[in-house]
């Protein structure tokens, strides 16, 4: 990180723009001095996380510790994205996410509004992935065959109704031949 990404405080003589309303502060709280200096919000400093992949081996992460576990998702996506290749082809990613999830302490990160630190995790600590089929995944799945099943022909109808179509049909035919 940059020296110009953390912002340090300044008195109000400092920064001309906010003393009036540092004034108007100092006013309400009856003039108090607690009020004198601005601080702005630091950012806040990433975390780094180890991950173990299914063949054994690891690669690293970095998040921000006030991530989400969509967020921890696309820093996973960002660091292959980012590795040469290695004949791995294209990543389908949703197949992925469907088929797998990281863990942490026996728990699945599953839930992608969930923060990080709800489960605890913390600069330094290791994820793995494990096996996993995510309901997500299935509900897209089954749409799919649904909408594949829409999509072929209807199968004939029933004799009795496809000989009276026939019959409906000749009918026709022969009301047009008679207006000939």
């Amino acid at each position: 990180m940059e020296v110009e990404d953390f912002v340090t405080p300044r008195s109000a003589s400092e920064n001309p723009q906010r003393s009036t309303s540092l004034t108007s502060l100092r006013t309400a709280n009856g003039g108090s001095l607690r009020n004198s200096f601005l601080y702005a919000k630091l950012r806040e400093e990433p975390i780094k996380l180890s991950v173990r992949k299914l063949d054994g081996s690891f690669f690293d992460v970095e998040i921000l510790k006030m991530a989400t576990i969509a967020d921890l998702k696309l820093a996973v996506e960002h660091v292959f994205s980012q590795m040469p290749d290695q004949g791995l082809g294209e990543i389908s990613w949703p197949h992925v996410w469907g088929h797998f999830c990281l863990c942490y302490d026996a728990q699945k990160l599953v839930s992608d509004t969930d923060l990080v630190v709800k489960y605890g995790i913390r600069d330094g600590h290791q994820l793995h992935f494990v096996r996993h089929v995510s309901s997500i995944y299935n509900l897209t799945k089954t749409r799919s065959k649904r909408s594949v099943a829409r999509k072929r022909p209807y199968l004939l109808k029933s004799t009795s109704s496809l000989k009276s179509t026939l019959k409906s049909e000749k009918n026709v035919e022969e009301i047009n031949a008679l207006g000939r």
